[in-house]
């Protein structure tokens, strides 16, 4: 009983350390505080004046129409241009791009999800203490109390074939009370060491069932990396089309400031005649009008050129070349039209073979058909084997104890089974597995024949483009020399300013056409080029796995 008593002592002591360890460490701690936004934030919606917010004071359009006739070019230059080339804004988009970055971080996920998935079977070193002790009624019953403490430590290895194997040890010191201490016994030790192996024969048996989730993440891995290898080529597809688009943008104030120009001239012209006395006032009021017609032209160009100079920098995202006005950018890199041919066909059966979307979906296919194998897996019945061989010795200590290891030994061998009535949960899930490959495989089509249109519909528009910077430039040809005709026209009153004004305007539609056919024709090869898979030029990019396994571009 005295053993009894200090024994329970201990134990309660043991649970008050315990508790009182738990305290600074926080487990009963519940401190976490929930953030919540303010409720303003979410409430409210604060109303905004931009007229007083107006950095100049704010006017009225017949206050500055004048000003603005009066000004050489009606829009605001930037402080600094910067010329750039189209490599410069591929190695920018490499180096700094936000989107290429996030996408980046995918394929180091996967691979943190592989390598969790490969640790599966990695082994597991176990320990514990157990304190049995009888009840007060028991004790009642049974005229004595008997205790025991009970310390375990093993080993467990998992099986590639969906077992385990479990190799441990337990040391048992048994109280057996008064009775026991008046027969002269002394608090008895038992070890055991043993050994067990447990495998399922059926359900979850076999290498294939328990390495797929590894194959799997390996699948998904690669899945990751064909998609940073489509977002990269989508990105630089995408920096080379805003680059042109940029080109087109440029060129296209040009245009509109060189038509502003002839129509100054216009009017200059027409106001020396009326001074002469040649011609009558209306021809300074017609060219004045076109003047004006310009202007609009040149604003929306000037618009334009700003939105495409901001989508460049959001993609290069270059410290120092901030989204903001301050900055312009010209294009350095002048576009190369050539008449080429280029075979669809070919060119169609090239981009279905490298196309990521098409591998990403034959990976996807591949672990449909992992699911398959496993959903039918997990439709068999449970049957399980497991053995046991244990190797006894007792004595009065815990060192003499497990010297006297092989005094006794045992085996125990059993199996069990179940056998789910229906199935019908499992069975269902097979079923989807199956279909789910179907739809894919019918995706798998779909997209194989969208990838060729893609490329046909690129082809066609090179070669439209092509046809389309002919017929600009010769326009643009007979434009210049209807406006030079129209000029001498007027010189001696044969054509008014108006008839003068609209030949302007006529060549500076025929070279804004031209411009856009140079910026299409270039488009179209950054087209072909991405719908094959591949980059335009020569320079090809890799992607290099660092230390941590994340992926990086070269």
């Amino acid at each position: 009983m005295k053993s009894r008593s200090s024994m329970n002592r201990y134990g309660t002591l043991l649970s008050l350390t315990f508790l009182s360890a738990c305290a600074p460490v926080g487990i009963l701690d519940n401190d976490t505080e929930d953030w919540h936004p303010a409720p303003e934030r979410i409430n409210r919606i604060d109303p905004v004046d931009l007229m007083a917010r107006s950095t100049v004071d704010p006017q009225a359009p017949d206050e500055a129409m004048e000003a603005m006739l009066d000004r050489e070019v009606p829009i605001e230059e930037p402080d600094e241009i910067r010329p750039i080339e189209i490599a410069d804004v591929r190695r920018s988009v490499l180096e700094n791009n936000l989107d290429l970055r996030t996408e980046m971080i995918s394929p180091a996920i996967a691979n943190a999800n592989l390598s969790a998935e490969q640790a599966k079977f990695e082994s597991t070193f176990f320990a514990g203490y157990t304190r049995n002790d009888q009840g007060v009624a028991t004790n009642l019953e049974q005229g004595d109390p008997t205790s025991s403490d009970e310390f375990l430590t093993g080993l467990r290895l998992p099986l590639a074939t969906g077992g385990d194997i479990t190799l441990d040890t337990l040391a048992t010191r048994t109280d057996l009370g008064n009775a026991a201490n008046l027969l002269g016994e002394r608090e008895p030790w038992q070890s055991n060491v043993r050994f067990s192996i447990a495998q399922p024969l059926l359900r979850g048996a076999g290498l294939d069932a328990n390495t797929a989730s590894i194959r799997i993440a390996g699948w998904n891995r690669d899945i990751a990396d064909a998609r940073l290898k489509l977002a990269a080529t989508r990105i630089l597809a995408d920096s080379d089309r805003a680059y042109w688009n940029l080109f087109a943008a440029w060129r296209e104030l040009e245009v509109r400031k060189s038509q502003y120009e002839l129509a100054v001239s216009q009017m200059e012209r027409a106001q020396r005649r009326v001074a002469a006395g040649d011609i009558p006032e209306i021809e300074v009021i017609r060219a004045r009008s076109g003047v004006g017609r310009t202007l609009e032209s040149i604003i929306r160009a000037d618009g334009d050129l700003r939105r495409q100079q901001r989508v460049v920098k959001r993609i290069m995202n270059v410290p120092g070349l901030p989204l903001a006005d301050g900055v312009g950018l010209e294009p350095a890199t002048e576009p190369n039209p050539l008449r080429i041919e280029l075979d669809a066909s070919v060119l169609a059966e090239e981009a279905v073979e490298n196309r990521m979307e098409m591998l990403e979906l034959e990976l996807q296919v591949a672990i449909d058909a992992m699911n398959v194998d496993l959903r039918r897996n997990e439709a068999l019945p449970v049957f399980a084997f497991d053995y046991r061989y244990s190797i006894q010795g007792d004595d009065t200590g815990f060192g003499s104890a497990y010297s006297a290891l092989g005094d006794s030994d045992s085996h125990r061998i059993g199996v069990n089974g179940e056998i789910p009535i229906g199935n019908e949960i499992r069975e269902s899930r097979l079923s989807a597995a199956v279909l789910q490959r179907v739809q894919r495989l019918a995706t798998r089509s779909a997209r194989s024949l969208a990838i060729r249109s893609e490329v046909y519909d690129s082809v066609d528009r090179l070669r439209q483009s092509w046809q389309s910077i002919l017929a600009a430039r010769l326009e643009t040809v007979l434009a210049a020399r209807t406006v030079a005709g129209e000029q001498r026209q007027f010189d001696v009153g044969l054509r008014t300013s108006t008839d003068v004004l609209d030949a302007q305007s006529r060549l500076a539609d025929a070279q804004s056409r031209e411009v856009r056919s140079l910026a299409d024709y270039q488009i179209a090869l950054v087209d072909i080029a991405f719908a094959t898979g591949t980059l335009l030029g020569r320079t090809q990019v890799d992607f290099i796995l660092d230390a941590e396994g994340s992926m990086a571009g070269d």
